[in-house]
């Protein structure tokens, strides 16, 4: 397998096989259709605030990919960090020890460009949150989803 960082237009005449397959393998809510909004990561590549990293095997087809939005946090303006949007490596190869090393090639490149702080969030029915803490990550903070659109307007709490 080779790793690799590639802008949008590299990645995505290959993208959509894949999206359907990490879309049918990860999705919570399979009742909201998949529908990436290509432009706006055109938009946010083009001021330089997206990282695509990919898996490709020897003939080049994809099998993995992750894509990290950077920006200098709101919060804490002097830290430069990534967060992670999207990260899916195909179902054959997991467990091979691919996923530790593309996520170490990822740091590695992030680090370089003065990254201070890398985020990922992991789905809690496929999560990788073992691995994430083997090679060095820690949980801090934890996502909670509501459908406001299926659930009953409460009147108080």
């Amino acid at each position: 397998m080779v790793f690799n960082e590639e802008n949008l237009d590299q990645l995505l005449p290959d993208v959509e096989a894949i999206t359907k397959r990490h879309y049918n393998d990860v999705a919570t809510y399979k009742d909201i259709p998949l529908d990436p909004d290509f432009e706006k990561y055109r938009l946010i590549e083009s001021v330089g605030n997206t990282r695509c990293y990919t898996i490709r095997d020897d003939v080049g087809l994809l099998k993995g990919y992750a894509v990290f939005f950077l920006s200098y946090s709101l919060q804490y303006k002097s830290s430069y960090q990534a967060v992670q949007d999207l990260i899916y490596i195909d179902s054959e190869l997991r467990g091979q020890g691919i996923g530790k090393d593309f996520i170490l090639f990822v740091d590695n490149h992030l680090r370089d460009e003065g990254v201070q702080l890398v985020f990922h969030h992991t789905k809690v029915a496929k999560s990788f949150a073992p691995l994430l803490e083997h090679i060095g990550y820690s949980h801090v903070d934890s996502i909670y989803a509501r459908r406001l659109d299926l659930c009953v307007p409460e009147q108080s709490l």
